[in-house]
């Protein structure tokens, strides 16, 4: 069990990822493009932003709707460097070698969701079996 945000694998390769794109967008050609520039290091660090942010909430259901946020940060940082590639600013094999780093860093934030109890089902589902009926309120 964590302790704290830092000790959360889904933080720490979020992390990876962002310092790995800060060193990339610093590169002339991509600094540059300042709205793809920007819009990269945002999307990059929404990652480990949005994990971190969950890990403070107090419910699984917080937790877990703030790494769906997280995922799409993971997804947009993963679309945004393939778009790299296509603008020419990162080639096939650089994208390639970091491609490990995306896998694992998507895995980590899925596996953190799937330990969380689903928020969307009851927490229960056994029927009260005492013969005592609480009163109804609306």
């Amino acid at each position: 069990m964590a302790r704290k945000f830092k000790d959360l694998v889904a933080w720490q390769l979020g992390m990876q990822l962002h310092q790995w794109v800060i060193e990339f967008s610093e590169r002339p050609r991509v600094r540059r493009d300042r709205r793809y520039c920007d819009q990269l290091r945002d999307a990059s660090s929404g990652i480990s932003r949005n994990v971190a942010e969950g890990f403070g909430r107090w419910t699984h259901r917080d937790f877990h709707n703030l790494l769906r946020v997280a995922r799409s940060s993971h997804m947009e940082t993963e679309s945004l460097l393939d778009d790299a590639v296509i603008r020419g600013y990162l080639s096939e094999v650089e994208r390639c070698q970091i491609g490990p780093l995306i896998g694992r860093c998507g895995k980590a934030i899925a596996a953190l969701m799937r330990s969380l109890r689903r928020p969307d089902r009851p927490r229960t589902t056994r029927r009260r079996t005492s013969s005592r009926r609480r009163p109804r309120t609306c």
